[in-house]
């Protein structure tokens, strides 16, 4: 049934017969005040006007060009073919699914609510310094822009069918990236800002994946989480994902990520262990790569400690790997803190120094004699620190040399320093890990 403008402006506003033929085949006023268009053709540009306090619901229609710039509650098209919808208005609830065709759909300086995109299909869908709540899920569309708007959480759905996904400038509370990017697509997102919760959920990307300065205002509260993907050689660009207060990356490929002034947090991330390690190795070894050698350092600091984490799970089982672990670990972070190195080694060393001295019945007092012991002592211990010192470097008139105690004790220091310098000399050269 072909309907005009003045035909639609009747129906909204009552000013018709409801006994009519012709109406009651096109329209229904529910009880709740909402106005069902059914198999309604409409031809040429036509624009909903006063539908303040009312919602309008299209069934099966066909639409040239719907313009919609008047506050309205709800709008929904369920099975229809639309060509151009533009929304430029304040309106509760957008919905547009079962089947729906629209060639062109292009929202601009608008204020909606929600904005639903259920299994339909679209060419191009434009969004334009407009606010919303927007979810797109299997939709297919081919072009999809996104271009300064404030958004409490979009879902973005990525079809086989697309080509271009630009977001460019816009505050997205709750991003969620899913889908699939064929080797002609290209998703951009620029200038993404106050992001609480950037998800990329189940994406394969074999195309084009650029992203170009994420940023995060809620550190305290933010969440970055990359699941059950592969990212394929996305760039990143300026993204300081370290401003996340946490983090979960679980079964997700960054082998061929290409980076540049982007940091990937280090702590507080959750996953599974052997998976977080090898993705860590390979943001090393991307690093590295681009010259970055404090982001590797770094890096190779967080894989270590996710596989120490692992073989502590696996305990006893695999002992000897994590006894080759563990003490790196709490000596030098893995070679990368070598001022923590220097003080563990040296208070273990004192602490065995003192024991040595306690199993020889060595007696402190507070005189004369016994202060000059202590300084004769400190003096002994700075020998001790010596690598390759004797077994009698402390021999006088007491042979401390013939209690067992004290030559077990001086072996079991000296493995200790010689470790604690090895973990010295590595932490020093942490720039230049190859």
């Amino acid at each position: 049934m072909n309907l005009t403008q003045e035909d639609l402006d009747n129906i909204i506003n009552g000013k018709v017969n409801h006994f009519d033929e012709y109406y009651r085949r096109a329209f229904k006023i529910e009880g709740n005040g909402e106005i069902g268009v059914f198999n309604a053709i409409l031809n040429g540009k036509v624009n909903l006007n006063g539908l303040k306090g009312k919602s309008i619901h299209f069934e099966n229609a066909k639409i040239q060009h719907l313009v919609i710039d008047d506050f309205c509650d709800r709008v929904s098209f369920n099975g229809s073919t639309i060509d151009n919808l533009e929304v430029k208005s304040e309106i509760g609830i957008v919905e547009i699914n079962q089947n729906s065709n629209c060639t062109k759909l292009f929202v601009k300086e608008s204020n909606i609510v929600d904005f639903y995109i259920k299994s339909s299909k679209f060419n191009s869908v434009i969004f334009e310094n407009s606010k919303c709540d927007f979810t797109i899920e299997n939709s297919v569309f081919v072009t999809f822009d996104l271009k300064n708007c404030n958004l409490d959480r979009l879902l973005l759905q990525i079809p086989t069918e697309a080509r271009r996904i630009q977001l460019q400038d816009n505050s997205i509370f709750k991003l969620t990236i899913e889908g699939f990017l064929n080797e002609k697509s290209r998703l951009s997102i620029e200038q993404l800002r106050d992001v609480e919760l950037f998800r990329v959920n189940n994406l394969t990307n074999k195309g084009e994946l650029y992203f170009n300065f994420l940023d995060s205002k809620f550190r305290f509260k933010s969440k970055l989480l990359l699941l059950d993907s592969d990212l394929g050689n996305a760039q990143f660009r300026n993204c300081d994902f370290q401003k996340f207060s946490y983090a979960e990356i679980s079964e997700t490929t960054l082998a061929k990520v290409d980076t540049f002034n982007t940091q990937f947090p280090v702590k507080n991330v959750d996953g599974h262990y052997f998976s977080l390690y090898e993705t860590y190795v390979d943001l090393y070894t991307i690093s590295l790569k681009n010259n970055n050698k404090k982001n590797a350092a770094e890096y190779y600091k967080a894989a270590k400690i996710f596989l120490l984490k692992a073989y502590r799970e696996s305990l006893p089982k695999d002992l000897g790997t994590w006894l080759s672990l563990e003490p790196s670990y709490h000596f030098s972070r893995f070679g990368t803190q070598w001022l923590r190195s220097l003080l563990v080694t040296v208070s273990l060393c004192l602490l065995i120094f003192i024991v040595m001295l306690i199993t020889t019945n060595f007696e402190f007092s507070f005189d004369i004699t016994g202060i000059n012991q202590a300084i004769s002592n400190i003096s002994n211990f700075v020998k001790f620190l010596d690598p390759i010192h004797r077994v009698d470097f402390m021999d006088n008139d007491f042979k401390y040399s013939e209690s067992n105690a004290f030559v077990i004790l001086n072996y079991l220091g000296k493995i200790i320093l010689a470790f604690g310098i090895f973990e010295l000399i590595r932490s020093f050269r942490k720039l230049n890990r190859a």
